[in-house]
């Protein structure tokens, strides 16, 4: 098929993460007057690639006009030659795309019989695999990845997205026109209606969740499912999605030892992959297992100069310092520290609103952009390896531990339950950690404890509900803690053109470590039992650690100063969400006095998230 090409645009600077803006037109071709918007659009993603900016459009009918526009904005990580800067064009396909695919190399050596290269990156490594594979190819991609690809075979486009949701995709429709951005803020740019989304909104006020499924905070605007894709056929303006990959149980060793070998090669590997990079980079180091793991096992083996950056606070109650300043003397690793204040992350919280497009649930991740703003100005580094995903995949979340205790129950495995129950108490990490405030999200009927402020029962996901373990930390995985987690983490990252690989999500290590006997991940009372034997390398005050913490800050005792005086001043004269029928201003501020001096039920997410998406509604709907 012949396809002309209009328009296309290259601003080569000097630094493959990046952001994507397409759209495609199934009701009527678009005119050069859209374009000058689209490009507007792109533009607003300028922060997830300053390094080039490449717009491209296609007619693939015979009607005037354009009916397919690809945008891309590049932020360089492999092959910095401007010859791989996006839409990439290979016998007329073409593609765009956000992220990494880590095993490219293993890729290319499999296409190098049917095709000549003309760049190193993996980006053409995409193209060409989708060329020769069509969508079954994607299930072979090791990595984390939005991408759109015009075929010019099938004249259709093909859209795509990482296993994860590490990597972001949204999508809106109006008229006939469906478009795709890497950010909400760059759909925002086209002017259409939005209003805000009431299922988003309590999802978050009642149980913190976040990008559950395909909603957003607008009703107008939705996610895009990872492990999945779609094929939108240009000429009947059809569509259909499909996923690509999904869990599947393997055939598991038959001792623990095997298994731990099994592990522990499947993490050097991932690690491995995830230190392929043409620019410098270094890793997040909370002085937690998870980070400290990562950070070791690179040290020691692949790259002895890597470089860690950690978060602190001077309130020692809630700051690791302590456990990074081991591990660095230690390892003699090198480390550089942002020590988190109260005035920095109250002078940034409407910031962070901005960059995170939609409302979030903690003041942590404003400490996580800040300690991205430090390595930005402060060093030469663009990718991070993060311990993000450990805690989903190998049970270290106290929740895990009482599910755990309630599949022993049901299936009347009582020896094994009194053994559980006794070891956690005689020498774990679970029993010193619980907290009934923090646990009741977990209880049916339970979650409105202290939140008489509400106006209404709000919704709330069975989030209390699974099958098994098994499924339970699927759950987690697709729906209830890594998409919102990894949401946070890349805009705050990309905010300051930064790339974030998370080795805990290599699909080979979640699909492997999920299918594994609970003992194996939860034993004696300890979580993550597996890593605490597995990376012997680590010292054993930070290996067997009792406490964990997290990416911490004190807010609980920010909120008793002035950052709680702030909010009960904020909510003294309306409410956004007093309008919409779901708060009580006046008791919400009660509520707010009453934590500031005890609270038997409330938690600081209550107050705070309350607060966030209130500012976020001022913002967004005045």
């Amino acid at each position: 098929m012949n396809i002309k090409y209009f328009g296309t645009e290259v601003y080569p600077n000097s630094l493959n993460m990046c952001g994507i803006f397409v759209v495609i037109s199934g009701a009527k071709n678009l005119q050069p007057k859209d374009k000058i918007l689209f490009d507007e659009v792109l533009n607003v993603l300028t922060h997830r690639g300053p390094d080039a900016c490449d717009s491209r459009i296609l007619k693939t009918n015979q009607e005037d006009g354009f009916n397919v526009y690809l945008g891309h904005r590049r932020l360089s990580i492999i092959d910095l030659d401007p010859k791989s800067n996006q839409p990439f064009e290979a016998d007329n396909y073409q593609i765009v795309f956000n992220g990494e695919v880590y095993n490219y190399l293993e890729l290319r050596k499999e296409l190098e019989a049917d095709f000549t290269f003309k760049t190193n990156s993996d980006t053409e490594v995409i193209l060409r695999y989708y060329q020769k594979y069509g969508t079954s190819g994607f299930g072979k991609f090791n990595g984390m990845w939005s991408l759109v690809i015009y075929d010019p075979i099938k004249n259709n486009i093909v859209v795509a997205r990482d296993r994860f949701s590490v990597k972001p995709l949204y999508q809106i429709e109006d008229n006939g026109v469906l478009y795709f951005a890497s950010e909400i803020k760059a759909l925002k740019k086209l002017g259409l209606t939005l209003t805000p989304n009431t299922l988003a909104i309590e999802r978050l006020l009642s149980q913190q969740l976040l990008d559950v499924d395909d909603q957003t905070f607008y009703n107008e605007i939705k996610i895009f499912p990872p492990m999945s894709f779609m094929e939108l056929d240009l000429k009947s303006n059809t569509r259909t999605i499909k996923k690509y990959w999904d869990f599947t149980a393997p055939v598991l060793e038959k001792t623990f030892g095997d298994r731990k070998e099994v592990f522990r090669e499947l993490l050097l590997d991932s690690l491995k992959l995830r230190m392929r990079s043409d620019v410098p980079l270094g890793t997040l180091l909370s002085g937690g297992l998870d980070s400290s793991a990562i950070t070791t096992l690179i040290h020691e083996h692949l790259n002895d100069q890597i470089q860690s950056f950690s978060v602190v606070s001077d309130e020692k109650k809630y700051s690791e310092e302590s456990f990074v300043d081991l591990l660095v003397k230690n390892k003699n690793i090198s480390n550089r520290k942002l020590r988190f204040v109260p005035d920095e992350a109250l002078d940034n919280i409407k910031n962070v609103l901005d960059v995170q497009d939609e409302p979030y649930g903690s003041l942590g991740v404003v400490a996580q952009y800040l300690l991205f703003e430090k390595i930005k100005k402060e060093t030469d580094i663009t990718v991070l390896l993060s311990g993000q995903g450990a805690d989903e995949v190998l049970l270290g979340y106290n929740k895990f531990y009482f599910f755990y205790l309630k599949e022993l129950k049901q299936k009347h495995h009582y020896l094994k339950l009194m053994g559980a129950i006794g070891s956690s108490f005689a020498k774990g990490t679970v029993v010193r950690q619980f907290s009934w405030k923090h646990a009741k999200r977990y209880l049916p009927g339970s979650t409105n404890k202290g939140r008489k402020f509400f106006k209404r029962d709000l919704h709330k996901d069975k989030i209390w509900s699974y099958d098994s373990m098994t499924e339970r930390q699927i759950l987690d995985i697709n729906n209830y803690s890594v998409p919102h987690l990894t949401h946070y983490e890349d805009r705050n990252s990309m905010a300051h053109q930064l790339e974030v690989r998370l080795p805990f999500l290599d699909y080979r290590l979640v699909n492997y470590l999920v299918h594994l006997p609970v003992e194996d991940k939860l034993k004696s009372g300890w979580t993550k039992y597996l890593l605490r034997e597995s990376v012997h390398e680590l010292p054993n005050e930070i290996r067997w650690r009792k406490d964990k913490q997290g990416f911490v800050t004190p807010e609980e005792k920010w909120l008793k100063g002035a950052f709680g005086e702030y909010i009960i001043s904020y909510f003294s004269q309306s409410s956004k969400l007093e309008d919409m029928g779901i708060l009580d201003r006046k008791e919400f501020v009660e509520a707010v006095k009453s934590f500031r001096t005890h609270s038997k039920w409330l938690v600081y997410g209550d107050i705070f998230t309350v607060f966030i998406t209130e500012m976020w509604l001022r913002e967004n709907f005045a």
